[in-house]
């Protein structure tokens, strides 16, 4: 059976706010400078800081929602899209081998934060200008 990680949901918005570069910072604050781990903050640190993310992620989900629609708009243009049920949807096979293979950030689209997102945006629009 698989553990449950109590940290997971921290890296998880980290990630998503495109700021896992900064989590021992971050950290660093909410503990009143005492620590840089996840481990050794106090629940109420700990709540605290789950609490300011989640409302930082909350701020960015429609602006989030927006570019993922931009995103996957240009990528129906290059033809990554398949029959379903007599609808045409994302072909998310190939759409992911395509980033692993020439995307900036050489990751799946379910993991492109905000940024990395605004960064593939870019070179689909250019890709499709340039033929």
């Amino acid at each position: 059976m698989k553990q449950y990680n109590k940290y997971a949901p921290i890296h998880n918005l980290l990630r998503f706010l495109g700021w896992q570069k900064e989590k021992e910072s971050i950290v660093l604050s909410f503990s009143n400078q005492r620590t840089t781990s996840l481990k050794e903050l106090t629940e109420e640190e700990f709540q605290a800081l789950y609490e300011r993310l989640k409302q930082e992620e909350r701020k960015l989900i429609p602006l989030y929602k927006k570019q993922r629609s931009i995103f996957f708009g240009l990528t129906a243009r290059m033809g990554y899209t398949i029959m379903k049920n007599g609808k045409r949807v994302n072909d998310y096979e190939r759409i992911d081998a395509w980033l692993l293979q020439y995307g900036v950030h050489k990751q799946k689209s379910k993991w492109l934060n905000l940024q990395q997102l605004k960064d593939e945006i870019k070179q689909l629009r250019a890709r499709l200008e340039n033929g």
